[in-house]
């Protein structure tokens, strides 16, 4: 008799394997999401200081944010004077504040989905 089928040990055996391999990546794949939530909102934060700073070089007639950082609709509105940039801030954003002094620029972007411990990102750049 010709038996061409796979025996229950090996069987059980496959199954062991595929289980420890998922243990093994499961916990891997769920920190990678959150570390994207991380450099999402730590891009956004980059990119808002850049055009905090290009805002006020922009506007040579004023010293510090005379305008506003306004948040919504998943963009940032940057204004001094009569200058205004905007930049986008998908995904995981619920809020970003921008703050000028005449030494430095300062900005705080509030997220989900991240690291536990790490929302808001807060960014300071001197002037």
């Amino acid at each position: 008799m010709n038996n061409t089928g796979f025996t229950i040990i090996e069987l059980l055996l496959s199954i062991v394997i595929v289980g420890i391999l998922a243990a093994v990546l499961i916990p891997s794949l769920l920190s990678t999401r959150a570390k994207a939530a991380d450099g999402a909102a730590t891009g956004v934060a980059n990119r808002v200081l850049n055009a905090l700073a290009a805002t006020e070089t922009m506007n040579t007639g004023t010293t510090g944010l005379d305008g506003a950082c306004v948040y919504a609709a998943e963009t940032v509105t940057v204004t001094s004077g009569s200058v205004t940039n905007a930049v986008s801030a998908p995904g995981p954003v619920t809020d970003v504040t921008c703050l000028s002094t005449p030494t430095e620029y300062s900005v705080s972007v509030t997220y989900t989905g991240g690291r536990s411990g790490l929302s808001p990102i807060t960014l300071v750049a001197m002037k």
